[in-house]
């Protein structure tokens, strides 16, 4: 706690409310949006005409320098920093050794190739909460009931003994799935007579909605899945469609081919994915072909979610107990976080009304302040001494302060990194144009928002949104030097998910870093407006709830109207049936539940299960099947009770071990 932080808020906050009311009241809210739609209609004509990427592909970008003088700024006397440098570490690849641990009640990843895109596979099962391990051993792989393949089942990586072992596994009750699917030896055993390659597909249609696995698509968006756009680009990834299929298809390509199948025997099953599942995940949570998804935002995208919906339910069918962690907070129906995004003067005006409708309905939510302490071409510097008592005040509500960088640029995806040594006052950004930018880095914009958002409000914060939503390749592991633990600069429909993920350290996609992506589902400037699409965000919401997955929503603050409006009507709807929490509150909960391992033991009609949660976790819920009754748990945790799917925990950390027992004959009778 420094000097700079105002903490005598206990009588200011009403006085502050009413300022802003009567400032409010001296005109119409009519008149409010009318100017609203002025400035949001030229800022998009302009970003309209100089689409950033566009413009830099047409003129390139260069990284210019002007001096801005002191009377720019917001000066806060004997304030300087951060003084500690920021070094990012040097590069060091993820072991598939980090996820080799557990029994074999898990799914387990046969990895044939270490230096493949693996990182992927076990991104997309941790997020659907499917307990796996990865092993390179054959014998080891089969011990398990389900194993993954990956990346490919060819004869480079595998030998002939490798072979006819994974040949006799499905005939004894086993599960296999895999990946571009190609040696001949193998042909018969997944149930298809050719492989034919392409790569002018882009597209899969799920076909067969009549077995467990596909049961739960309802959407069209859920029944074609996209994997590419050929609109854009003239080759698309590599694929394989499978023909004269033993079984009619789980999906095809466009082209008719075969791109899921599925080969049936007494007890075990084989499964064929026409294409690299692995990349296809990294390469969309990368953002590397940004056409890729049918819409940018407000829409459902869930083309990861399906595919690894699958995954969890063949485990689901063929593990003798599977059991899961929960997708959602207090077993609630869908997470949903509030977002605002504070980087206009007239943001800060209104953000209190929005604080203290949030409260009276008991949510918390996250405001991504732009620590703007310059005047520049855009606006004035609102970092400074009359405005920060409306941020300690927004603190003391309960809400979360993030950072929403120094200067906003739209030129974050291709500004230098930085020497990692960018300090307050020095490091000026100045944002002249919506097409003319000075002296940004993203290490300048990470660190000194962080440095002052701590110095000036007292908050150590840990989440960042990036103006405009840019995402470079450096972002991530820039944030997690500084400080940062969660990200929200990307929206689902972008990286094909609804649901959090760790990026990776760069475009080598071998090292996964520590810090989790929340993307924007919801956000508040695209027609119509806000308080005419309340049904579709509803609609939209409840699609998302199918899958335990997150909406998190973006609204500027910088009017009322339509925007409140839509809020108000929202959260009333879910209020009961909806976990609401910031950005920082459902990324601790999402990262200390994909760290909790669970591990199942049969003894005679007893089952063990192991749960180990590194990190402490407040209302965490597990998925049991209904024919295991819980007997105890040891040691003996009182913080534990029954619901419809299973149990939920009021808190839980370290180890834990449950025992049941089998009411199958029981309830069989």
């Amino acid at each position: 706690m420094t000097k700079y932080i105002k903490t005598n808020t206990s009588g200011s906050l009403i006085i502050l409310l009413l300022m802003i009311m009567v400032s409010y009241s001296s005109f119409s809210q009519k008149s409010i949006e009318d100017q609203d739609s002025l400035f949001r209609l030229k800022e998009s004509q302009l970003k309209g005409y100089t689409n950033i990427n566009i413009l830099v592909a047409e003129q390139g970008y260069k990284n210019r320098y002007m001096d801005v003088p002191d009377d720019k700024l917001a000066v806060f006397p004997g304030l300087e920093g951060p003084m500690k440098p920021t070094i990012l570490p040097a590069k060091s690849v993820t072991s598939w050794k980090k996820y080799s641990a557990g029994t074999s009640s898990r799914l387990a990843i046969f990895l044939t190739d270490t230096a493949s895109n693996w990182l992927g596979i076990v991104s997309g099962l941790k997020a659907q909460g499917v307990p796996f391990r990865v092993t390179t051993s054959i014998d080891d792989a089969l011990t398990h009931t389900v194993v993954l393949i990956y990346p490919a089942i060819d004869s480079k990586n595998m030998d002939i003994e490798t072979f006819v072992k994974l040949r006799e596994h499905p005939k004894n009750g086993g599960v296999l799935i895999g990946f571009n699917v190609i040696a001949p030896s193998m042909q018969s055993v997944f149930g298809f007579g050719k492989a034919r390659y392409s790569n002018q597909r882009d597209n899969i249609i799920i076909r067969n909605f009549s077995i467990p696995e596909t049961s739960f698509i309802e959407d069209i968006n859920e029944a074609k899945l996209r994997i590419g756009n050929l609109n854009i680009t003239k080759e698309n990834t590599t694929t394989f469609g499978y023909e004269e299929t033993a079984y009619q298809p789980i999906g095809v390509f466009e082209d008719g081919s075969a791109a899921i199948i599925r080969n049936l025997y007494n007890d075990g099953a084989c499964y064929a994915f026409g294409f690299d599942l692995g990349f296809l995940t990294i390469f969309a949570h990368a953002n590397l072909d940004p056409q890729i998804q049918r819409t940018y935002v407000n829409d459902f995208e869930p083309t990861l979610d399906v595919l690894y919906r699958m995954i969890k339910s063949i485990y689901i069918e063929y593990s003798d107990f599977p059991i899961l962690p929960g997708m959602v907070p207090e077993n609630k129906k869908v997470a949903i976080l509030i977002s605002h995004d504070i980087d206009y003067t007239k943001s800060i005006d209104s953000m209190l009304l929005y604080a203290e409708m949030e409260r009276s309905k008991n949510v918390k939510a996250t405001y991504f302040v732009q620590t703007r302490y310059i005047k520049d071409g855009l606006d004035q510097a609102y970092l400074k001494d009359k405005y920060i008592p409306y941020f300690i005040a927004l603190k003391n509500m309960g809400m979360e302060i993030a950072s929403h960088s120094v200067s906003h640029t739209p030129f974050l995806s291709h500004i230098p990194l930085g020497t990692g040594l960018e300090k307050y006052p020095d490091y000026r950004p100045y944002y002249f144009t919506f097409t003319s930018t000075f002296n940004e880095t993203i290490l300048g914009e990470l660190r000194v928002s962080h440095f002052l958002i701590k110095e000036l409000f007292g908050v150590n914060a840990t989440s960042f949104r990036s103006g405009y939503l840019r995402y470079p390749e450096k972002l991530h592991v820039s944030m997690q030097e500084v400080g940062f633990k969660y990200g929200s600069s990307i929206t689902a429909n972008e990286v094909l998910t609804h649901m959090p993920f760790n990026p990776m350290y760069d475009y080598m996609f071998d090292e996964e870093l520590d810090v989790f992506e929340i993307p924007v589902t919801i956000e508040d400037e695209l027609p119509p407006k806000m308080d005419k699409r309340v049904d579709d965000a509803i609609i939209l919401t409840e699609k998302i709830s199918r899958y335990g997955g997150v909406v998190n929503i973006l609204i500027h603050t910088n009017i009322l109207g339509h925007k409140y409006r839509f809020q108000e009507q929202y959260t009333d709807h879910y209020k009961d049936e909806a976990w609401f929490g910031t950005i920082s509150q459902y990324g601790d909960w999402w990262q200390a539940r994909t760290a909790i391992q669970i591990d199942i033991q049969k003894y005679k009609k007893l089952i063990k299960v192991n749960i180990e949660a590194p990190l402490e976790i407040n209302h965490f819920p597990i998925i049991v099947p209904k024919n295991l009754k819980l007997i105890t748990t040891i040691p003996l945790n009182n913080n534990i009770e029954r619901t419809e799917e299973g149990y939920l925990f009021s808190k839980l950390n370290g180890r834990i071990q449950l025992i049941f027992e089998d009411q199958s004959a029981l309830l069989s009778r």
